[in-house]
């Protein structure tokens, strides 16, 4: 990835990408200091949760591992409908 080319993301980033989640996973995800390209791979990884391999394939990087977290305990407000 060409960092020189990374910006930084903002809450309305965060919510245009992932949906409505709790402010403070949001400020969490800004913690991160990720991209917006590293919160979609992270957003991405979720979803894909449970699929054999993956991991094995393509690993996470820290930041992405750092998102996957904060947005895989947000994920049962997903299912119910909030997202």
């Amino acid at each position: 990835m060409n960092h020189a080319a990374k910006h930084s993301l903002h809450h309305a980033d965060v919510v245009r990408i992932v949906g409505r989640i709790d402010d403070s996973q949001i400020a969490a995800i800004l913690g991160t200091g990720a991209s917006a390209e590293q919160l979609v791979e992270a957003l991405t990884w979720v979803e894909k949760k449970g699929e054999m391999g993956a991991e094995v394939r393509h690993p996470m990087d820290p930041q992405v591992a750092q998102i996957y977290s904060i947005l895989d305990a947000a994920k049962p407000d997903w299912e119910t409908g909030e997202r």
